[in-house]
């Protein structure tokens, strides 16, 4: 326990001295009401910001006020997603400290470690509303001679409608936590109002705006600042890249008998991206004679592949180059031993190689087959009960959300907006 820290591991990661009471919940719940709406005002915002840089399709804007503190870093980055909308919450609700260090190692490279200090009750992933506090440790760009920013955050992820289009929205922002005092390791930096804004603008077409505010504190050369700022705009193009290849691996994995699954439990999937001449092995812990099935794609080129820890006929124990970017490379094999390694290798030397990946037993699979008995079952059950509540006045669907006043007014169980009204849909900041 450091002595001005509270509970803290001995990298710093932090424990709450005490839990969150009711009383910090309302406050927490009475924040996003108000954060909503200046999240969407910003990131509609074309006069506060001024251009400043467009590379690899992301447009880049900075705040435009003269005389602001250097230290404050304001940016907006705005491109587009080509993905379906369905795809959206299961990939980027972050519910657990686990999920959270993954997404984020994905889109941010200043990002080192990250911890969720606290979600509502009853929570069931992926749905939405989500409210969760977060901790995150960063590593600014300035070669090692700045102590690392730690950032202490409340999250809100929702869905809405405005003008009949569908909103996704993920938005932050710095609270005060006497449950985590600060310590000597970290500067506690300073988010304000930041978040994404997700707009489909079209069946599988995503607008996407990604807003930061924040204050890293301390003493920052003004080069690491400017050099911060393009790299954080960068992380709406990362997270756009990795989204689209979800989604290219979820279209070719899509007719494989063994791994149906993956269309519906995106969290099945893993990724990897393979550096220039990079390889990577992951480990799967099995039992001897245990069938285990695996299926895997990458983007931009083929890699080459092999397995070890399976008995002699499985026709992967030698490495062999795979056109895994035309189509997905999947079977079912038999563990030799305790352990079944699944290893890669980029042999480009100019460009790297994402790999999107799932291996499990092949008795925790749900087949193709499988997942069409049970949506036929599905379906008759539906009718069944369709059938039985016909004459039935329907239940209002819940809505929940924010509005341009933060104010919602109840009633048939539903919460109505003027213009916005929410509906079940989000994304994580």
């Amino acid at each position: 326990m450091a002595a001005d820290g509270g509970h803290r591991d001995a990298d710093g990661t932090p424990n709450l001295t005490s839990p969150i009471t009711p009383e910090q919940v309302d406050t927490f719940k009475g924040y996003v009401k108000e954060w909503v709406p200046r999240l969407l005002a910003l990131a509609d915002d074309e006069e506060s910001f001024r251009f400043l840089a467009d590379k690899n399709g992301i447009t880049m804007g900075v705040g435009s006020e003269e005389g602001v503190d250097t230290s404050l870093l304001l940016l907006r980055a705005r491109t587009t997603f080509h993905v379906p909308h369905d795809l959206m919450q299961p990939a980027l609700v972050m519910a657990d400290s686990d999920r959270f260090t993954k997404v984020f190692d994905i889109i941010d490279p200043m990002f080192h470690k990250g911890k969720v200090l606290w979600m509502q009750d009853d929570y069931v992933f992926p749905e939405v509303p989500f409210l969760s506090l977060k901790w995150a440790k960063y590593t600014l760009p300035a070669l090692g001679i700045l102590q690392d920013r730690e950032f202490v955050f409340l999250e809100h992820d929702d869905e809405f409608e405005i003008d009949g289009q569908r909103y996704g929205i993920g938005v932050a922002q710095s609270v005060e936590l006497p449950q985590l005092p600060e310590c000597k390791m970290f500067v506690r930096g300073d988010l304000m109002i930041s978040g994404y804004v997700f707009k489909e603008v079209s069946e599988g077409v995503i607008e996407s705006t990604y807003v930061l505010q924040a204050n890293p504190k301390g003493i920052i050369p003004a080069w690491a600042v400017n050099l911060g700022l393009k790299e954080q705009g960068m992380n709406l193009g990362r997270m756009r890249d990795w989204l689209e290849g979800l989604e290219l691996t979820r279209q070719r994995m899509a007719d494989l008998e063994l791994v149906a699954d993956v269309q519906d439990d995106l969290t099945k999937l893993q990724d990897v991206t393979l550096g220039r001449r990079g390889q990577y092995s992951y480990e799967f812990a099995t039992a001897p004679g245990t069938e285990v099935v695996f299926a895997f794609c990458s983007l931009g080129g083929p890699v080459t592949f092999h397995l070890q820890g399976t008995t002699s006929g499985s026709g992967f124990s030698k490495p062999a180059s795979k056109d895994s970017h035309e189509e997905a490379i999947h079977a079912k094999v038999v563990a030799a031993s305790n352990t079944v390694t699944l290893c890669w290798q980029n042999s480009n030397w100019v460009r790297q190689r994402p790999v999107y990946f799932t291996v499990r037993d092949a008795n925790a699979c749900t087949t193709k087959s499988e997942k069409a008995t049970k949506l036929r079952t599905q379906v008759a059950a539906d009718g069944a009960a369709g059938a039985s509540t016909k004459n039935a006045a329907a239940t209002p669907q819940r809505l929940q959300g924010a509005t341009q006043d933060g104010k919602t007014s109840a009633g048939s169980g539903s919460a109505t907006v003027s213009p916005r009204k929410a509906r079940t849909f989000s994304v994580s900041v």
